[in-house]
């Protein structure tokens, strides 16, 4: 064999196992986007009112569902399950599926109203805690709470037609990552939630 024959069989064999290691990361990538991911965490988080300095109310967001992410950008993914949020008793119903966005989605619930249909059918009612920041992989959550919410959650998670708006200047904010107030400001500037 001469010496020409051995360096086209290596490179060969090189070629074939560069041509393989891709396929095999390819199919590999191809999975991560298409077999949901099981999640289920536990996030320590801090309710504040941005014109009320006193208002700071300790809380937990319970994460748990699946994730999938999408292939073709990094600022869109989506999730099926869960997310509860301690102080607010509704958040413990169904949950529509979330389409996570950069500028953030709705978390909508739908409760029993214990009433039925002329069919028998039990009517549900929508309800919308506020409107949910994340980056990927839960990282970092940031929800901007429905005024009415905020203040109806003492009544045991009473809902009336009108959830309220969320506002820059006097909004209510759950932020995870934070312990304190300045922490949790810092957070909604460095998201761009608030100006």
């Amino acid at each position: 064999m001469t010496k020409l024959n051995v360096i086209t069989g290596g490179i060969t064999m090189l070629s074939k196992r560069i041509h393989t290691t891709m396929w095999i990361a390819l199919i590999l990538i191809i999975l991560l986007y298409v077999i949901p991911i099981p999640i289920n965490k536990t996030f320590d988080a801090i309710e504040i009112k941005l014109d009320d300095p006193s208002y700071i109310v300790p809380c937990k967001i319970k994460v748990y569902g699946k994730y999938y992410k999408n292939l073709f950008t990094d600022d869109f993914f989506n999730f099926n399950g869960h997310i509860i949020v301690s102080n607010y008793k509704l958040t413990n119903e169904k949950m529509r599926k979330v389409y996570f966005l950069k500028d953030g989605c709705p978390l909508e619930y739908y409760y029993d109203t214990g009433r039925y249909d002329s069919y028998g059918n039990k009517i549900y009612e929508e309800y919308i805690l506020g409107h949910l920041y994340s980056k990927t992989w839960f990282r970092s959550m940031i929800i901007g709470v429905f005024r009415n919410n905020a203040l109806n959650k003492e009544v045991n998670g009473k809902v009336n037609s009108d959830w309220g708006g969320w506002s820059t200047i006097d909004g209510y904010c759950i932020v995870t990552n934070a312990t304190t107030r300045e922490e949790a400001i810092n957070i909604l500037l460095k998201n761009k939630v608030i100006p």
